[in-house]
């Protein structure tokens, strides 16, 4: 009768290509890869979202689920439309992402350099 053996996968050992690796930009996503908005994040967008209508969310709203004003949320609403395109996340993150960037006018692609400047 055969006896059970443990079999144990060891990594193969680790080596220095950094002169054939790619160079990436840390945190860049990789080519197919998908994002999810951290919860944060994903809150404050919505909170933009469901206060479009009526103008933006009074300091009292946005301090009582943030402990920011309205303003301050706008700003890192902004940041998080600028940190990375929207064509990274899923579906759900993206239209968020692009409802939150038509409603503070930000495009959430990279900037582009004007040729010849």
């Amino acid at each position: 009768m055969p006896t059970s053996q443990s079999t144990t996968q060891t990594c193969p050992p680790v080596t220095d290509s950094s002169q054939d690796a790619p160079v990436m930009q840390l945190g860049a996503p990789t080519p197919g890869e998908r994002r999810e908005l951290g919860s944060v994040d994903r809150r404050m967008l919505a909170f933009l979202v469901k206060w479009a209508p009526y103008g933006q969310a009074p300091d009292e709203e946005s301090f009582a689920e943030f402990g920011l004003r309205v303003d301050q949320v706008h700003t890192r609403c902004r940041g998080i439309l600028q940190s990375t395109p929207a064509g990274f996340y899923s579906t759900v993150d993206r239209q968020l992402l692009v409802d939150a960037a038509q409603l503070l006018a930000v495009s959430s692609a990279p900037a582009r350099r004007k040729r010849g400047v």
